[in-house]
């Protein structure tokens, strides 16, 4: 199994992508995303033929994720993607993911500059253009709500304080800075902001004790993916 552990804004999906491209390896993507779970099942189906895996939607999030875990305990060629935020109601399930799972290889992503990934959150969830693709080509004036940015602020600190768990639970651990995978300027969506973002001073870097032997080098992996970043 590859297994991705990032949180969001940090060019995780390309990242992910590239990969398993890179192993070889079925991309079931955020598997355990509770906000995603038909197109999970759909996943599921596809790859595993589980005709167990009911077809409705009044299930809970807590019944999936017990059937991931167990289906993803003797898989080897696949990869899955998690943030902290995936796991906010069912913690439980990150140790048992890592007591049966057959990792072949596990990175944790970090990004160095907090504030463009705060900024780009923001963003995209006013906005809703998560992707890279300009869907909407119209310009969008975005407001500014402080209660909001505070939240984004306390959530991001919150999940790379879970990460930095997460990174020394697996043995091996790989990590990598989500920089090393972008290309070029960010090109943002187009837009105007009621003001400018202010500036914040977040070192979590230090929470994971990094070692620099176990640093991925992702310039060396080869693929044929085609690019993909976020802003």
């Amino acid at each position: 199994m590859i297994l991705t552990l990032a949180t969001p804004r940090t060019v995780s999906t390309r990242i992910h992508t590239i990969l398993c491209d890179h192993h070889g390896v079925k991309n079931i993507r955020e598997a355990f995303n509770y906000m995603n779970f038909e197109n999970v099942r759909q996943q599921q189906r596809a790859f595993f033929k589980e005709e167990r895996v009911e077809r409705y939607n009044s299930v809970p999030a807590n019944w999936h994720k017990k059937q991931l875990l167990r289906m993803l305990a003797d898989q080897t060629q696949i990869g899955v993607k998690i943030f902290p935020g995936h796991l906010n109601r069912t913690p439980w399930v990150f140790e048992k993911l890592i007591e049966n799972a057959r990792l072949t290889e596990a990175v944790v992503i970090l990004r160095k500059d907090v504030n463009a990934q705060i900024q780009s959150w923001y963003r995209a969830r006013y906005t809703g253009r998560w992707g890279h693709n300009n869907k909407y080509p119209e310009s969008i004036h975005i407001p500014w709500n402080q209660v909001e940015y505070d939240r984004l602020v306390k959530t991001v600190e919150k999940q790379y304080a879970i990460l930095s768990k997460w990174y020394k639970q697996v043995p091996d651990c790989k990590w990598m800075w989500s920089e090393d995978a972008m290309t070029g300027q960010p090109q943002y969506q187009p837009h105007t902001l009621e003001r400018e973002f202010p500036e914040i001073e977040m070192d979590h870097s230090d929470q994971f004790d990094l070692d620099p032997t176990r640093r991925l080098d992702f310039g060396s992996i080869k693929t044929l993916t085609s690019h993909y970043a976020h802003p």
